[in-house]
């Protein structure tokens, strides 16, 4: 490598600099003098003289310095100096001095050029003011002319004659003319005249007789205001003037106008009297009116003003940009710098004439304004600049001094620098060429090798030749050439550059991938860069598997149904599958406690914290495992959540390897085998339960021990809390607990139940059980309305699920055996069939001791007492081994009607009727033969030949070898008609003895069959009271069940009789209708009987007026089964509730959408509050006397985000109807506590906030609590809380509600009634209900004043209020009338539109603020 061949290099690159430096030198020179020149001067022969001077001058200051820094050359080669740069003060010295006064002469004009412009606009802003102002003040006074003129009775009587025929009407021309021309000497007005409507002078002073149209538009707008019209003009052909109409009228007359009063001023002799006044001296100072819209402008020149001629003013015609620039209806006066009408830059300040479109503008030249300022730059420049060029001549003397010492010593620690620089370039080169991987120097700017080491030759297959001809693109492939443009742009300039990765082409075209670094350094004279590429080709290669491989196992961990989390040594997680994410994500686990970084150590301990055992387990499992002490682990445990039971088996592993120490934990649900295994061993025990039960009635010959021992074996293999048997007692009604057992026994000794219908402990699962003579299971027991009376008590010995079971013997209903278990959802089907095989166990076991000793007493009395069984109620005989009849008792004969000597020695086969088989004697004598009894029901016929059935009991006895048949015989006609009854009452309602549901079903399906057939049409009609809880909650169920009954009556006298009615539950009714030949023949069905249905009703004294809602599906058009017919019915009368009730509608498919969104309404709802979709609105209630705040009412508003803003009509129905009601209403409560705290504190307002209550939400027992701690955790006095109840709370419960009043009274709260007047009112007890407010609905406020029922309701329930002194509040007062009438009938206080609607927070603060002003 050349070292010597750059010296002259940097010889060659000297003049560049100097040619550059003097280039920006000259450049700043020229362009800041130039600026400063043409804002000190103005003159274009000055500029071109001052342009000449400063051009030489900046020739000879140019010329001097190149002078002196050739000088700086070395003069003799002898020396051998290096050639150096030139010395930078000098440099820095001489643009100094040329750049210096210019910038500082701009600087002083761009600095005090606004504030001298700010200035001047002030001072015209105040001249244009001035002059506006005077001319609207000579303008008012024109004005006060005419109207004293209008006002004159006479004048104005004088005018009004002179359209009139009449003799005096010269006289009175005459006389105006008279009063005009003493206005237009006194005033100097122009002229005046007196027209009529049309336009047409009827007396004129001084005008002529032709107007323009403006004046005549005047005459049109004075007409319509009755009042002055009038319109300044300038500049137009008739010159400069102001017209003036008025409107002559008498006073009080309203009669229209059609005569005017025309005066005309001339404001040319104001405005040339006043416009060319300038205060101070301006030479281009001027005043201009104009009219924006139009070019021309009246001009007044300043007293300086150099405008040619004598005239104060001038026209200026054409185009003029000031005023174009000037919009009035934008803005009414301002400034503003533009050109004017001579080309000139002015600055201006306008102001518009009041009530006019012209407008006056003061104006001056900016040039002439800053031309002081100008000279002022100018001449600091110059003194600068002298001052600058006499500084540095002394200086420049004192360096030249200096400099030669400088020079020799500075040639000395050269050329010692030159000879260290050679030897460290060759060790440099040395490291350079020896270094094992490839190194290169390329320039920077043309990417061309200037060096290359061995090693880059080896890799790469080039010759040194070949690769310094080459840039470094060009071992670069295709695809990586343009990242290489991009990396370079952005390349750093100095300091190590670690490029990272790229790919590099060999000679032979193969790849490798470099890890390049490099760094800048000046080589050759050229700026250069120095590379080193590091060949890691098997190393990516290498990684990358390693990527692949690590992607494929965690795409295979991911796969796994297992819960994988990889620990490291402080058991913090740092890695997951999916399977784990998921179901952490399923249960609401928060990421930060169970995702990666999270400590699952902590999970451990806080679960034994919580009496979680093997929480602790796993922890101590995990410390074994990180010790070493264990390599694996592997448990199951339990965890069951409030709503499932869960198992998992927990496993834990050492992950193998040198590297850090990672645990791998793994959680794999076997809850279905572990459901599987709890529910085989449950019925195991079951089925042990069930063998012991069978081997105890063996054993026992007792009922009552039977009873015991079925107590205790279900109990302990069943894991149940309670069993008991009770008996149903002879009165058909009452249940009497006969055994018992289990832990929870205790539950027996305020138990009450009974299978009577009509009492509330008849409701219960027993009640049920025995009255539908089936299985009856609650697995929720908590929730379940049945089960209510018993929540207390089942609390107490926590039972959640019950089930109970029919006993039924051979003579109907035994009793019942009933079963609790502390595990809600403990009875499946499984369990269920194994407890009622066991049951039915019981029950035979029961009958068969019965029977026994039935059995045993009746043949003891048969053979040792004949007088007991001649007494005997039930028919008894005995036959001998012939089958004759040898003995009967009374009471046989009294059945058959046949005497003891007929039927002696008869067969009793010829009592039969012929209705059995004929063989059934055979099979009994079969029977008896073989297995010694026989027990059956056969008909029988009496000796009037009335058949009837009975139930025979036969036992064949053998005495000393004499064979006897003993027959016991029961006439069971009354049974059978028993039966009959129950089996109607299965398919029948009790209450209105029409079919239930089940028949109904069935009949649908009958008919759509014939329907079928037939093509005709059958119609299911839904049918629904109106209402109807309002008058059981009312008046009582009982007068309730007689308004059912009757109804059902109505309904049935409407029916055709071959169509079906039937109760399907509660007060709801379902017809089907068949053979019907079109829809409107159903339709005119449901209008008949809306309208029977609506008839009065008289029970028990009382009248009642009730509606209906009816929905019609039909078949086929609707359906084709009667599932769907009937929920499509159901459907169309729900919708007919929702359009107002007292109306039938046909099915659509709309309907089912419309319930379907409210589904899911309902189901958006749920977690609205957590998700923050509610929110309040809070409007104001006011004093009506003077309209001042006295409180807010808190209001609920629901912002989905996809149904949008949710009326409160649509989502509150919801929430009272699924619950929902009494979490919303806790979150409105607390939430409008803190609302009224936060604006307490603020200082904004301390009023009272009233929120509304839902009747569910009022009557949870922890209601009060809850309010007690929501004023608690607010801070919210309790005297600024106001409870809003429906006076519908008091229809039931009294007792309770008016205990739970009173306690929130004691804590200060107030209470008001809200909606009162729309349901049942009770005075009696609106007394004891010491409310603070009545509330009066807003329907009976929104037809105020004109409807007189609203009216008089209104009047009634403020005097109510006031005879029990509670303060009245009106809602939704919308309208003054309403407000006025309201005030009259004394109430106090009211809301509604009028005042404000509901408010966001910082709505009603706006409120308050405004309000409070006035």
């Amino acid at each position: 490598m050349n070292h010597n061949e750059g010296k002259g290099n940097n010889n060659t690159r000297n003049p560049a600099i100097y040619a550059g430096l003097y280039a920006v030198t000259a450049g700043l020179w020229i362009l800041l003098s130039g600026k400063m020149l043409a804002y000190a001067v103005s003159d274009p022969t000055s500029i071109a003289h001052l342009e000449l001077a400063k051009g030489l001058l900046f020739v000879a200051a140019t010329s001097a310095g190149l002078y002196l820094v050739l000088r700086q050359r070395p003069s003799s080669p002898d020396l051998n100096l290096p050639n150096k740069r030139p010395r930078s003060p000098l440099l820095i010295i001489t643009v100094l001095t040329i750049l210096i006064p210019p910038a500082v002469g701009y600087g002083i004009l761009r600095f005090y050029s606004p504030h001298l412009e700010m200035k001047l606009y002030v001072e015209l802003d105040a001249i244009a003011s001035l002059k506006a102002g005077q001319i609207d003040l000579w303008r008012e006074e024109r004005l006060r002319d005419i109207t004293s003129l209008a006002d004159s009775s006479s004048l104005v009587s004088s005018a009004l004659q002179l359209t009139t025929e009449s003799a005096d009407n010269d006289s009175h021309r005459r006389y105006i003319e008279n009063r005009l021309e003493s206005i237009l000497h006194a005033d100097n007005y122009r002229g005046a005249m007196i027209l009529d409507r049309n336009g047409q002078p009827l007396a004129s002073v001084g005008l002529d007789i032709d107007l323009p149209s403006s004046t005549l538009a005047l005459i049109e707008q004075a007409s319509i205001s009755r009042g002055i019209a009038g319109h300044l003009t300038l500049n137009d052909s008739a010159g400069s003037y102001q017209d003036l109409v008025a409107p002559l009228v008498m006073p009080g007359e309203r009669a229209q106008v059609e005569h005017f009063l025309l005066l005309r001023s001339d404001p040319e002799r104001l405005l040339r009297s006043l416009m060319p006044i300038w205060p101070g001296y301006h030479a281009s100072g001027e005043t201009q009116i104009f009219r924006p819209g139009r070019q021309d402008a009246l001009s007044y020149p300043g007293p300086g003003s150099d405008i040619s001629g004598d005239s104060k003013s001038a026209v200026i015609n054409g185009v003029n940009p000031l005023a174009g620039a000037i919009d009035l209806q934008r803005k009414r006066h301002g400034q503003l710098r533009a050109k004017d009408h001579r080309g000139q830059d002015v600055l201006a300040s306008y102001r518009a004439l009041k009530d006019s479109d012209y407008a006056v503008i003061a104006k001056v030249d900016r040039d002439e304004s800053l031309r002081p300022l100008r000279v002022l730059s100018a001449w600091v420049g110059g003194l600068l600049f002298g001052g600058q060029l006499v500084i540095g001549i002394i200086l420049l003397i004192l360096w030249q001094q200096q400099r030669r010492s400088h020079q020799l010593s500075l040639l000395a620690r050269s050329q010692q620098h030159e000879m260290e620089l050679r030897q460290q370039q060759a060790v440099y080169f040395e490291m350079f060429e020896a270094n094992p991987h490839p190194m290169w120097v390329y320039d920077r700017h043309s990417l061309r090798f200037l060096a290359v080491n061995d090693a880059a030759l080896q890799q790469y297959g080039y010759s040194r030749e070949q690769f310094l001809g080459m840039q470094i693109s060009d071992i670069r492939p295709t695809e990586e050439r343009t990242k290489l443009e991009d990396y370079l742009a952005t390349q750093p300039s100095e300091g190590i550059d670690r490029a990272g990765l790229w790919q590099h082409q060999r000679r032979d075209g193969s790849l490798l991938t470099a890890e390049i670094s490099g760094h800048p350094l000046r080589f050759q004279d050229y700026d250069a860069e120095m590379v080193l590429a590091y060949d890691v080709t098997h190393r990516e290669e290498m990684a990358a598997q390693l990527r692949e491989s690590q992607r494929f196992a965690f795409a295979t961990i991911d796969a796994l149904a297992l819960n994988i989390a990889v620990l490291d040594e402080t058991f913090h997680i740092v890695a997951t599958n999916a399977a784990w994410r998921d179901f952490a994500r399923a249960n609401g686990g928060d990421p930060k406690t169970t995702g990666s970084g999270s400590d699952y150590a902590a999970v451990c301990r806080r679960a034994a914290e919580h009496g979680e055992p093997q929480g602790q387990l796993l922890l101590e499992k995990l410390l074994a495992l990180r010790d070493g002490s264990i390599d694996r682990f592997e448990f199951e445990y339990p965890c069951h959540s409030p709503e499932l039971q869960r198992w998992f088996i927990v496993q834990g592993k050492r992950f193998p390897g040198d590297g850090p120490l990672r645990l791998v934990i793994t959680h794999e649900t076997i809850t279905e085998r572990k459901l599987a295994e709890l529910e085989l061993r449950q019925l195991n025990r079951y089925y042990a339960a069930l063998s012991n039960m069978n081997a105890s009635i063996m054993r026992n010959s007792e009922s009552q021990n039977i009873l015991n021992q079925a107590c205790e074996i279900a109990m302990q293999h069943g894991e149940l809390e309670l069993v008991w048997v009770g008996k149903l007692e002879a009165d058909g009604h009452s249940i009497s607990p006969l055994a018992s057992a289990g832990p929870a026994a205790g539950y027996m000794d305020q138990l009450l139940v009974s299978a009577d219908p009509e009492h509330d402990n008849g409701q219960g699962p027993v009640g049920k059980a025995i009255r539908l003579g089936h299985v009856v299971v609650v697995n929720d027991f908590y929730h379940d309305p049945s089960t209510k009376p018993w929540h207390e008590a089942a609390r107490r010995w926590q039972l959640q699920a019950a089930l109970v079971c029919p006993i039924k013997c051979r003579n109907g209903i035994w009793g019942e055996i009933a079963f609790y278990s502390k595990q809600r959802d403990y009875f499946k089907e499984s369990l269920i069939a194994l407890l009622e095989e066991l049951t039915a166990d019981l029950a035979y076991g029961l009958d068969m001791r019965e029977l026994e000793r039935t059995k045993a007493e009746s043949e003891a009395q048969s053979l040792l007492n004949a007088q007991v069984i001649e007494s005997s109620h039930e028919g008894m005989y005995i036959c001998d081994a012939d089958l004759r009849i040898t003995m009967v008792n009374r009471a046989f004969s009294e059945i058959t009607g046949y005497s003891a000597e007929e039927l002696v020695g008869e067969r009793p086969n010829e009592l039969f009727t012929g209705r059995e088989d004929t063989s059934l004697g055979t099979q009994m004598l079969s029977l008896l033969q073989n297995s010694g009894r026989w027990d059956g029901e056969i008909w029988q016929r009496r000796k009037n030949g009335e058949s009837f059935p009975a139930w025979l009991s036969a036992t064949r006895a053998v005495n000393e070898g004499e064979v006897r048949y003993i027959v016991i015989y029961r006439d069971i006609t009354e049974q059978k008609e028993y039966q009959r009854r129950i089996e109607h009452s299965a398919s029948h309602d009790p209450l209105t003895d029409l079919p239930n549901r089940g028949l109904v079903d069935a009949r649908i399906d009958l008919s759509i069959a014939e329907a079928r057939h037939s093509a005709r049409k059958v119609a299911v009609i839904f049918i629904d009271i109106d209402r109807f809880k309002v008058i059981n909650d009312s008046l009582g169920h009982t007068l309730g069940d007689q308004l059912l009954k009757a109804v059902a009556s109505r309904i049935l006298r409407v029916l055709p009789d071959s169509d079906l009615a039937c109760r399907v539950g509660g007060d709801e009714f379902m017809l089907v209708l068949g053979e019907l030949a079109n829809a409107e023949q159903a339709g005119r069905f449901a209008n008949t009987l809306t309208r029977h249905l609506a008839r009065p009703y008289h029970i028990e004294n009382h009248d009642l007026l009730i509606t209906v809602s009816v929905g019609i599906a039909m078949y086929p058009g609707d359906s084709n089964d009667s599932a769907n017919l009937t929920r499509r019915a159901n459907t169309a009368m729900a919708s007919a509730k929702q359009l107002g009730r007292n109306r039938y509608q046909f099915y659509s498919d709309e309907m089912e959408a419309d319930q379907r969104q409210q589904l899911e309404l309902e189901k958006a709802l749920r977690g609205a509050v957590m998700r923050g979709e509610l929110f309040l609105v809070y409007q104001p209630q006011c004093r009506l006397e003077d309209e001042k705040l006295i409180g807010v009412e808190a209001l609920a508003r629901w912002q989905h985000p996809d149904f949008g803003l949710v009326p409160p009509d649509r989502f509150i129905p919801l929430a009272e109807a699924s619950g929902l009601i009494i979490e919303l209403g806790t979150w409105i409560l607390g939430e409008a506590c803190r609302q009224a705290v936060q604006w307490q504190v603020a200082g904004i307002t301390d009023v009272v906030i009233s929120v509304n209550v839902s009747a569910l939400q009022f009557r949870q027992e922890s209601f009060v609590d809850t309010v007690r701690q929501t004023l608690k955790a607010s801070g919210l006095a309790a005297a600024r809380l106001e409870l809003e109840i429906t006076e519908s709370l008091l229809m039931t419960g009294i007792d309770q509600v008016l205990l739970k009043l009173e306690e929130l009274r004691a804590l200060g709260i107030k209470l008001a009634i809200d909606d009162f007047g729309t349901g049942y009112s009770n005075m009696g007890y609106l007394r004891q209900f010491h409310a603070h407010r009545l509330k009066i609905d807003q329907s009976f406020i929104r037809t105020l004043p004109e409807d007189r029922d609203s009216a008089a309701i209104a009047q009634a329930i403020v005097n109510l209020g006031n005879s029990l002194g509670m303060q009245t509040i009106a809602e939704g007062i919308e309208t003054e009338a309403q407000l006025t009438f309201l005030k009259s009938i004394d109430c106090m206080e009211g809301q509604g539109y009028y005042f404000a609607k509901p408010l966001s927070p910082p709505q009603l603060e706006a409120w308050l603020a405004t309000h409070s002003k006035h």
